[in-house]
């Protein structure tokens, strides 16, 4: 079986081995009972036989040597007798080989008939296994193929046409509210994506050391592409309909545009600014020295799950790192002072609720357009044919490994019952030998 590419060829390359091992070792069973163990057992008996002849062969000669009529008679009796009992202690010694043999081959009928439940029960599961990597296959398939068709076969031309509404929108925005405002606004909505984008990575972390990684990976691929191809069309949609909504939203009232230009607030609320961000800045710090923190200590436990991650260098200089970021944070907090903080709120204030949502939604309409654009079937596609491959391999690896401990566990036995059977035979063995009965 050669590596396959696929869950679907690995399956049905896996199912073709499994099968014909089956087939050889039903073969290999049946010649074991119907020849071998036939012959063994016919040679046993015939020996046993034969025993039982020369048995009662000396036993006559034994009787008949002191009833010989003359001298001559009794040497020639004696003779016979003595060739009788050769024959005899060879016919037992032939017996114990036959024993042996048989011994060996109910053994080796036991391994394979073991073999070929285990066969079975491995062939029906590659076989359900086929089914569902042909559902996905499947699956794959008609979402790939439904870049041909409406609406995603324009999308491209369609993102492009929706981009170009994003300067209008943004155009509209910056008439109303202030460049420091709205910088500050879209930077802390970084530091929330960001936040995403941190479990994200920390999970990412975390699954590098599973031993379904490469499953994990395969699955995130594939929801990729399912993803993308069933939801494209209605975000594109959404995001022309906020862009659409923002380019004809009613401007701020003049009370609300000269309470955002008020000089004494924007001077009190640009240095709160100064600070919000030092904090913000600060906390994402700690953060990212909380995730490399967390980092250590389960690459720590997966070299030794018994380990005291405490004792570990590389830990505490982590923890070392992460409590400095800390006291910069407790810092920060305090030098944002409540004061600084309401008059922060009262500039953001001044812009209504609904201005606000509209922001929101020209910032997400800004970054699904530009997702949209910067994503390609071929990228999707070739990032589920690049992890299929990894975890049809491993699994390939992982099964010839298992087929390879299974072949040489069954030796084991193998040479274990021969063992056993010495263990018992071999006192009788060592007195053959001594007296050279074979």
């Amino acid at each position: 079986m050669a590596s396959p590419t696929t869950l679907l060829a690995y399956h049905k390359g896996l199912e073709a081995t499994l099968t014909r091992n089956k087939s050889d070792t039903e073969k290999r069973l049946q010649d074991l009972q119907q020849v071998d163990l036939t012959a063994a057992r016919k040679a046993s008996d015939d020996l046993i036989a034969k025993s039982l002849e020369l048995t009662k062969t000396v036993a006559d000669l034994q009787a008949g040597i002191p009833n010989a009529p003359t001298k001559s008679d009794q040497d020639a009796l004696t003779q016979k007798l003595e060739k009788a009992r050769i024959d005899l202690r060879s016919a037992n010694a032939a017996q114990l080989n036959a024993q042996n043999r048989i011994a060996s081959l109910t053994a080796q009928q036991t391994i394979h008939a073991a073999a070929i439940n285990a066969l079975t029960t491995a062939i029906a599961a590659a076989k359900a296994a086929q089914v569902s990597a042909a559902q996905r296959e499947h699956r794959i398939q008609e979402a790939t193929d439904s870049f041909a068709r409406e609406p995603l076969n324009t999308l491209a031309a369609d993102v492009t046409a929706a981009l170009a509404g994003v300067t209008a929108a943004e155009t509209r925005i910056q008439q109303d509210v202030p460049v420091d405002l709205l910088e500050r606004a879209q930077d802390r909505r970084k530091g929330a994506l960001q936040a995403l984008e941190d479990v994200k990575s920390a999970t990412v972390a975390a699954e590098k050391f599973s031993a379904d990684k490469l499953q994990l990976d395969s699955a995130r691929a594939d929801a990729a592409l399912f993803a993308f191809s069933s939801q494209a069309f209605s975000r594109l949609e959404a995001s022309r309909v906020a862009l659409a909504m923002l380019t004809n939203a009613d401007p701020l009232t003049a009370e609300e545009k000269t309470l955002l230009a008020d000089t004494s607030l924007v001077t009190a609320a640009t240095t709160a600014m100064t600070a919000e961000k030092a904090r913000d800045d600060a906390a994402a710090t700690l953060s990212a020295k909380q995730a490399l923190v967390d980092d250590a200590r389960l690459q720590a436990l997966k070299a030794d799950i018994d380990v005291d991650p405490s004792t570990v260098t590389a830990v505490s200089d982590a923890e070392k790192d992460r409590k400095d970021a800390d006291d910069a944070l407790t810092a920060a907090v305090n030098d944002y002072t409540p004061a600084m903080q309401a008059d922060l709120h009262r500039w953001e204030a001044a812009i209504p609720e609904a201005y606000w949502d509209l922001l929101h939604q020209l910032e997400e309409a800004k970054a699904t357009l530009n997702e949209l654009q910067t994503t390609t079937l071929a990228s999707l596609t070739g990032a589920i044919a690049d992890a299929e491959k990894a975890w049809a391999d491993s699994l390939y690896t992982s099964n010839k490994n298992a087929r390879t401990a299974a072949r040489i566990d069954a030796e084991v036995k193998l040479r274990g019952a021969a063992q056993d059977f010495e263990n018992n035979a071999n006192r009788q063995r060592r007195l053959i030998a001594l007296r050279g009965d074979l």
